[in-house]
């Protein structure tokens, strides 16, 4: 079409630089991410920090925790965002082709339009054998969006070929 036709035409203009380094010192691991994002819409600039922390206990089993935060400002608007998410997983064989694992997290998020809290817990058995695997699991969900309660079940089943 014609750009005499469009009423309400909005075109976006970008451009995005993001620098970072990150560090892999075993079991440890971490990184650190700036982006400058300038848009004609919504220019803003983000700080994210991302940590782990892998602990084998066996030959085979490990406990894993893991955390990442981000930091947003909004040029536009001077609106700030901060989001931080915190994670726990243990895995352990049950047999040759089958494991049990467990996971904890925890998000938090506030700024602009957004106030979250959400922990959720997920356990589940995996039977792995060459390129195939298969889950099946549990899920539970608590989470406070702005006040507005929600808590969730899930039993799911997950397959999957990797190429």
């Amino acid at each position: 079409p014609h750009s005499e036709e469009v009423e309400n035409m909005v075109l976006e203009t970008t451009k995005g630089k993001i620098a970072g380094a990150s560090f892999n010192f075993r079991p440890f691991y971490g990184s650190v991410e700036h982006e400058e994002y300038e848009s004609s819409l919504s220019p803003y600039e983000a700080l994210r920090l991302r940590q782990s922390l892998s602990l084998p206990l066996s030959r085979r089993s490990t406990l894993g925790f893991q955390s990442s935060q981000s930091f947003t400002h909004f040029q536009n608007t001077g609106e700030k965002q901060r989001f931080y998410d915190f994670m726990t997983q243990y895995r352990t064989p049950l047999g040759s082709f089958t494991f049990f694992n467990v996971e904890g997290g925890y998000r938090w998020q506030k700024g602009a339009n957004i106030d979250l809290t959400l922990k959720t817990i997920r356990t589940y058995i995996e039977f792995r054998r060459g390129l195939l695997s298969f889950k099946v699991g549990y899920e539970f969900e608590d989470e406070d969006s702005g006040g507005d309660l929600r808590r969730d079940h899930y039993l799911y089943t997950e397959w999957r070929r990797e190429f």
